[in-house]
């Protein structure tokens, strides 16, 4: 069985530190905006070297 609907995508930084960002995503169907997946981050930022 084939689907084809439209989602919208929305992402939000939820915290954002000197080393460390965490982020969240959610995609919505967008007819009835029912809640299909839902996603979660964490991204280390690496220090830039110093030459």
């Amino acid at each position: 069985m084939l689907v084809q609907s439209e989602v919208e995508v929305e992402a939000q930084i939820l915290r954002k530190g000197r080393s460390v960002v965490v982020t969240t995503v959610e995609f919505r169907l967008k007819d009835s905006k029912k809640l299909c997946y839902t996603s979660r981050a964490t991204f280390y930022i690496m220090p830039v070297a110093s030459l």
